[in-house]
């Protein structure tokens, strides 16, 4: 794999005449694929629950066909912890994953892409190409009934109306939460 090969050409004509110079020819064996780029990239964080994973290989790895006979193609992505969603080749050596539902927040994922993954046209990939990335922990971007900072006259808030005896409090995150954790939210009175 991956060597150069040249081959040279020695003629003798019928009437025992040599060739001036020998014909030369260079040839390179099949070699390996490299990752020519990812994302998100290596050892970032702060990445977005639903960003895409991307790994943009260095040659192309499978056949150009319609969009319906990609089911066929293979994936070449693991991904730890599991994440479920739907891969697809952009082109012949672009890989895009598309998380759903999306990734968990705060947490490292780790991808790796296997050894031995065979391009069309013979070359590998020799060494598996690993990387992680962490995803953005889940934030509060609002809260309602909201807080009141304002001040009290006769013991009263003046800018807010009066809160309900029965209040629904609606919580808005950053990400998808899961809806069954129920020690994730306390309320305290005053």
């Amino acid at each position: 794999r991956d060597n150069e090969y040249i081959f040279s050409l020695f003629a003798v004509g019928a009437d025992q005449r040599a060739m001036d110079e020998p014909y030369e020819l260079k040839l390179t064996t099949v070699g390996y694929i490299q990752i020519a780029d990812v994302l998100p990239a290596p050892d970032s964080t702060e990445i977005e629950a639903d960003a895409a994973v991307t790994v943009i290989f260095s040659r192309p790895i499978v056949p150009l066909v319609s969009i319906a006979d990609q089911a066929n193609l293979p994936s070449p992505l693991t991904i730890e912890p599991e994440a479920e969603g739907k891969g697809e080749w952009l082109n012949t050596s672009i890989y895009i994953f598309y998380p759903d539902p999306p990734l968990n927040g705060g947490t490292t994922y780790t991808v790796t892409v296997t050894a031995g993954l065979e391009g069309v046209n013979g070359a590998i990939l020799g060494e598996p190409y690993v990387w992680s990335f962490s995803t953005q922990f889940p934030e509060v971007l609002s809260v309602s009934p909201r807080n009141s900072t304002s001040s009290y006259a006769g013991g009263r808030n003046q800018d807010l109306p009066l809160m309900p005896l029965a209040p629904e409090y609606v919580v808005t995150f950053t990400q998808p939460m899961d809806p069954t954790t129920q020690n994730g939210i306390r309320i305290e009175g005053l």
